[in-house]
């Protein structure tokens, strides 16, 4: 009798066994998928940050402070901030303490 039940569950579990392969498969890709997003956010957000610092100095050393260009760059400075909010910030690791 357990010989037939082996011969019965054999086909059931090759199926489990595929299974099983597909859902770890596909779970590694969308990790894979997701930290490329979360990298490619990562570089957005500082080539933006980047480009926002250069504006300011570009106003501060040429003198341009018509209202609409201050204005233009408080608006920039906004939208960035509402980025970068939306995206949580990487972990800081804590120090390790030794211990005695």
């Amino acid at each position: 009798m357990p010989y037939f039940r082996a011969w019965l569950l054999a086909p059931v579990l090759e199926v489990l066994d595929l299974l099983i392969g597909t859902i770890m498969t596909t779970t590694a890709e969308t990790v894979a998928t997701i930290e490329g997003l979360t990298a490619q956010v990562v570089k957005v957000r500082s080539e933006f940050a980047t480009k926002v610092q250069a504006l300011q100095d570009q106003i501060a050393s040429g003198g341009m402070t018509a209202p609409e260009i201050v204005a233009a760059l408080g608006v920039l400075k906004a939208e960035l901030q509402v980025s970068d909010d939306q995206v949580p910030d990487a972990p800081v690791a804590e120090p390790v303490v030794p211990t005695e």
